[in-house]
Formats: structure tokens, C-alpha cells, sequence
């Protein structure tokens, strides 16, 4: 993933030519969350201390260096409006990130914590500069 940069000339047969340049930014084809998340807009509920897992797919093995540094992150937020209420923190791991090739799937486990209350974002930013929320409702 990353940027590059593209140039394109073209001639006609009478000898006229253009040329432009244009840059494009490569990302990997993130598939949505797996299963037990549901992605946005719904609320995903899990009991406060459960380690989450965090599951999904780039369309194939692309390295475990996949996440961006600080990431994924987790913020407190409304449950009604989805507004956040505190700042964004880096989540605790249950489980590093692995890949399995077999079901080509990425997964990490998020430890959660178990005084949480309310509602969360899971923000996961990938090394391609793209980023995947989830919203999670937390019962004891």
C-alpha cells in the first residue's frame, strides 16, 4: 500500500500528443469486521472484561506489520448519538494480531475492562492509512 505516482502520454497519428500525471493511493481490501462483531451503524453488545475478537480480512496475506503505530484504539462514546465522550486510547491485547492463511483472516483479541459502562469505538487504522470503526455496548 502506499501512493505512487502515474504519468500517461498518448500521441494521435497526425503527431499531437498529451501527457498527465495523476497520483493514486493503493489500499488493501478490507472486508468489514467478522462475526461476533456487527459493523456500523449497529452497536455490538459484550460484557464489560470479555476479551473481544476482532476479526477480518485484506484479500490475502499482507504481513502482520498490517496496523498503523497507536493502533487499533478504543473511545468512549454516546450510545445515542455516537459522539465521543473521552478520548481514544490504545487497547489492551488478549492476543497479538496473527493471520491465518487458511480463512484468510487477521484476528487480535481486545481485552476489555471490566468497570467499562456505556458504549465504545473500536478504531482499527491500517498501515494504508485507512480506517474501520465498530461501536460496542458494554453490560456487566
Amino acid at each position: 500500500p502506499g501512493s505512487a505516482t502515474i504519468t500517461v502520454r498518448v500521441s494521435d497519428p497526425s503527431g499531437l500528443t498529451a501527457t498527465d500525471t495523476a497520483v493514486i493511493e493503493v489500499i488493501w481490501d478490507f472486508s468489514g469486521f467478522f462475526g461476533p462483531i456487527t459493523n456500523l451503524p449497529q452497536l455490538t453488545t459484550v460484557n464489560a472484561g470479555s476479551a473481544v475478537p476482532v476479526k477480518f480480512s485484506l484479500a490475502g496475506d499482507q504481513g502482520l506489520a498490517v496496523l498503523a503505530a497507536d493502533s487499533p484504539t478504543s473511545t468512549p462514546i454516546s450510545c445515542t448519538t455516537g459522539a465521543a465522550t473521552g478520548p481514544a486510547q490504545q487497547i489492551t491485547l488478549a492476543e497479538a494480531l496473527s493471520y491465518q492463511a487458511d480463512i484468510d483472516t487477521y484476528s487480535l483479541a481486545w481485552k476489555t475492562n471490566k468497570s467499562w459502562t456505556g458504549c465504545r469505538l473500536l478504531t482499527v487504522t491500517l498501515a494504508d492509512g485507512t480506517v474501520h470503526e465498530a461501536a460496542f455496548q458494554f453490560i456487566r
